[in-house]
């Protein structure tokens, strides 16, 4: 998958929130993707956090890597004006790390 390829598909979301640099999209198990996003989203889950929790993807749109980010109080919190996170992973430069 190339950048503009990401970008492009990040681009056709018709859900989760847009910002300059980035869309988040909350992910749960009803949560499906659609591709490729979600054939690279899963190879970052088992290259990076097979075991982790995460519940929100952040997909940056200046460049080529995906946050995946746990709130675990996100509802409760979502309100609020601080979200705290408990943790956090990146992956960056797709095809170097993970072959995807």
């Amino acid at each position: 998958m190339t950048f503009t390829d990401y970008k492009q598909a990040v681009e056709e979301l018709l859900y989760g929130k847009q910002l300059p640099t980035a869309r988040y999209v909350f992910a749960d198990s009803d949560t499906h993707l659609p591709e490729p996003l979600a054939t690279l989203v899963s190879a970052i889950r088992q290259k990076f956090a097979p075991d982790g929790p995460h519940n929100l993807i952040k997909f940056h749109t200046q460049s080529f890597k995906i946050s995946l980010l746990h709130y675990p109080r996100f509802f409760e919190e979502s309100l609020s004006r601080f979200i705290v996170t408990a943790r956090h992973w990146s992956a960056m430069s797709f095809r170097d790390r993970c072959g995807c």
